[in-house]
């Protein structure tokens, strides 16, 4: 929804006023989320419709939420917990809303199985396929990991999570935010704590040619 602002001299990406710095909260007025929860299964909870998914550190499947324009999906999604410390999901998304308002068909199918082995550690599976044909360009790619989601703290100043990951090739980068990095990557994370605790981290990661 439209906010209070002093000017209009920014670019915010659609407007077309590139002499002007990019501001990329374009003015949007629509609905957010609107979904059908169906919980008649033992421990499975399946929504149809428009909604927002986070998925692990969102590095494929995420909702962008710190723009203004979050980033939501149409589709199905599927989420069960019958099995011990174990959450297995599973979708299909069809559309897809990014944060500049623009809408994209798409072809996509989102499986992911994660099991904790403590409140701090868990393993996780996932594989993200993708077909996108009313982009600029037409998108399609592939995503797959085995990785372990750990964190400790040392000395009650930092944070360390580690985030290795074989990613599977892509063909091209997708849906803006959505499913971002192209390429194999392999490294670790230093996330920063919320009560603003120190933080650092490195990083390596191998782009496909």
């Amino acid at each position: 929804m439209p906010g209070l602002r002093l000017n209009d001299n920014y670019n915010d990406g659609l407007n077309g006023k590139t002499r002007y710095p990019v501001i990329a909260d374009p003015d949007n007025t629509d609905i957010n989320q609107v979904y059908l929860d169906y919980a008649g299964l033992p421990d499975t909870n399946v929504r149809a419709g428009r909604q927002s998914i986070k998925l692990d550190n969102v590095r494929f499947i995420g909702n962008v939420e710190f723009r203004q324009v979050m980033q939501v999906f149409n589709g199905v999604t599927v989420e069960n917990k019958s099995l011990p410390d174990t959450r297995l999901y599973a979708g299909y998304l069809g559309r897809v809303k990014t944060v500049n308002t623009k809408q994209h068909d798409t072809d996509t199918v989102l499986l992911n199985a994660r099991y904790t082995l403590t409140p701090a550690d868990a393993l996780v599976g996932y594989g993200y396929f993708q077909d996108q044909n009313d982009a600029i360009a037409s998108v399609s790619g592939n995503a797959g990991a085995f990785r372990p989601d750990s964190a400790f703290e040392a000395a009650q100043l930092f944070q360390i999570q580690n985030a290795d990951a074989a990613a599977g090739d892509f063909d091209q980068p997708g849906l803006g935010q959505f499913m971002q990095d192209s390429g194999k990557m392999l490294g670790s994370n230093i996330e920063p704590r919320r009560d603003d605790r120190f933080a650092g981290g490195q990083r390596h990661q191998r782009l496909s040619a």
